[in-house]
């Protein structure tokens, strides 16, 4: 088992090469030789997980003995009792080793179990498929067929007492047929009980590596495994897509399974001096501790909030982007069958964010939940264990029968990890502020001209020392002289739109002219009747631009009495 091709460590998802060399197998130099039940049988590595229920020495095909493989279980034929001369019966494999209670207790606790098995050798047509006890009575409910060699999951056991079957009786494993079994010596079969769950791991998967090349005598495949999580040990497509025979197997993992529990292939090696000896090689499966993080300490409404979750055990396939999706419940990631089993949530100062409305609040609440938000956990690559997904903070969240602002509250996620680093689950958090942003106003200047006007002809500002012209002509004197200041407001909780024109209008900013105790207000605007617009995107600043004449000041005697019937700020 090549650890090198997958890096420092086996993770859920990757695929571990798989190599054996042996001289004895390659047979023809002339060509690359695939290992095959029919031809190679007990020489076909296996690795085995927990106690599946096999075929042993003592088990029996319609009579007939077999002999089985010390470690692959495969066996083959060793005597035929009379010819089968039925028709339409049934075909049945005895284990005297397991009894009906032994049964029992394998699939206690296991939520699927399945029949691998291969009888393509020894029987021609077989139909469905029955566990009993040795005379018969029936121990399981009847299950479809998978043909002569399937991976079929077995029907449901039935209780102690429903019918006459006897506990301490070995099992039988019942086929109907449409014709005879054609077993002859040296066939080969092999017939398994897997059981799964989400703390029940047992099976056995056979390699049928192939040669690398013409006369290398290398033989090779590959391994990975699917670590079991919140989500998809309660999922029967986990398990009935596994591949237990092949090159490529796909096997499944429950838990931290290292040091002496780690996945070990065993192989049976003929050696020169005519005695077979185990080869094996072994490598750690080990599950992972989570991290989750968001990608700031604050946030203020309508923030974009980036979440971050770092566990390889929800890399549950490495050809595929795995995605968890956030479900009606606003859980990231939740078990259709069980509410309470999810990868992650968010929580306004511990309160879920949930859609109003499913929180007891009135119909078309216009809290919305993380849902509604669109967060999906993606993988940042096909193998990467990482996963990303985004949200923008919401103004309110409905909490304690009512609706809360957000603003001032901790926001919180919380992961749930299925399996930690030793094979615990445990919830892991992260944690942050939605603060306030404290807003300032500021002029463009520190000082301003002064604008000025025309009255009469002695009052007017000429273009030149020497121009001189009547009241009724002005176009010799200087056109009024206007100031334009520019106030800018700047409040970051009021940039909500990130690639949007944002506005101030539900505010009053005024503007004002004083002279000593006098004052004018020259405008006010932050309102809906003179909003204030944001200068880009998302820079926070919003800007008005008001108009100051000559007249715009406050009247007092400190203005020139030419002026004493209006308003003025200086001659």
């Amino acid at each position: 088992m090549d650890e090198s091709s997958i890096g420092d460590e086996w993770n859920s998802g990757e695929s571990l090469a798989v190599t054996l060399v042996d001289q004895d197998l390659n047979k023809n130099t002339l060509s690359d030789e695939d290992m095959t039940l029919t031809t190679h049988q007990t020489l076909i590595p296996s690795l085995q997980i927990g106690s599946p229920i096999s075929l042993e020495d003592d088990s029996t095909f319609e009579g007939a003995t077999m002999t089985c493989g010390t470690f692959n279980k495969i066996c083959t034929i060793a005597s035929i009792v009379a010819p089968h001369d039925k028709q339409s019966t049934m075909v049945q494999l005895t284990i005297p080793e397991t009894t009906v209670a032994d049964y029992r207790s394998l699939i206690d606790g296991a939520s699927f179990v399945y029949l691998n098995y291969d009888l393509s050798e020894v029987a021609t047509s077989l139909g469905v498929i029955t566990l009993t006890d040795a005379t018969g009575d029936a121990l399981t409910a009847a299950s479809a067929t998978g043909g002569n060699s399937g991976f079929v999951a077995l029907g449901a056991i039935l209780p102690v007492g429903s019918t006459d079957l006897v506990e301490t009786e070995s099992i039988a494993i019942n086929f109907t047929e449409s014709d005879p079994p054609l077993a002859t010596v040296d066939d080969y079969l092999y017939a398994d009980i897997f059981t799964f769950g989400d703390r029940n791991n047992n099976a056995i998967y056979r390699f049928l590596l192939e040669e690398s090349d013409d006369n290398s005598a290398t033989f090779e495949g590959d391994v990975e495994f699917v670590m079991l999580n919140q989500i998809n040990n309660d999922l029967a497509g986990t398990y009935s897509g596994i591949t237990a025979t092949s090159d490529s197997i796909t096997i499944i993992v429950h838990e931290d399974l290292t040091d002496e529990d780690s996945p070990r292939i065993n192989y049976l090696d003929l050696g020169s001096d005519g005695v077979s000896t185990q080869i094996a090689d072994q490598v750690a499966a080990p599950s992972h501790s989570g991290v989750v993080t968001f990608d700031s300490a604050n946030y203020k409404t309508a923030d974009t909030v980036v979440v971050t979750v770092d566990d390889q055990d929800l890399n549950t396939d490495s050809e595929l982007l795995d995605v968890y999706i956030t479900s009606e419940n606003d859980h990231v990631g939740e078990n259709a069958g069980d509410s309470t089993a999810y990868v992650l949530d968010i929580t306004f100062n511990d309160v879920l964010w949930q859609d109003g409305q499913d929180q007891g609040g009135s119909a078309g609440s216009p809290d919305d939940g993380l849902k509604h938000s669109g967060f999906t956990l993606v993988e940042t690559d096909v193998d990467s264990g990482i996963f990303v997904g985004s949200f923008q903070v919401p103004a309110t969240y409905f909490g304690n029968n009512a609706t809360q602002t957000t603003t001032g509250t901790d926001i919180e996620v919380n992961y749930n990890d299925h399996r930690d680093a030793s094979g615990e689950t445990i919830e892991v958090g992260a944690g942050a502020s939605i603060n306030a942003n404290t807003g300032s106003v500021s002029f463009d200047r520190n000082v301003y001209p002064v604008p000025w006007g025309n009255e009469t002809d002695s009052e007017r500002f000429s273009l030149h020392a020497t121009a001189a012209e009547p009241a009724t002509v002005t176009s010799l004197s200087l056109a009024q002289g206007n100031v334009t200041v520019h106030v800018s407001v700047t409040d970051a909780d009021y940039d909500v739109s990130a690639f949007g024109e944002d506005s101030i209008s539900d505010t009053t900013v005024v503007l004002k002219i004083e002279r000593g105790s006098d004052e004018v207000t020259v405008a006010t605007f932050g309102n809906s009747t003179y909003p204030i617009y944001e200068t880009s995107p998302s820079s926070g600043v919003f800007e008005y631009d008001a108009t100051v004449g000559y007249r715009s000041g406050p009247d007092n005697a400190s203005c020139p009495s030419v002026f004493s019937t209006g308003l003025c700020l200086t001659r």
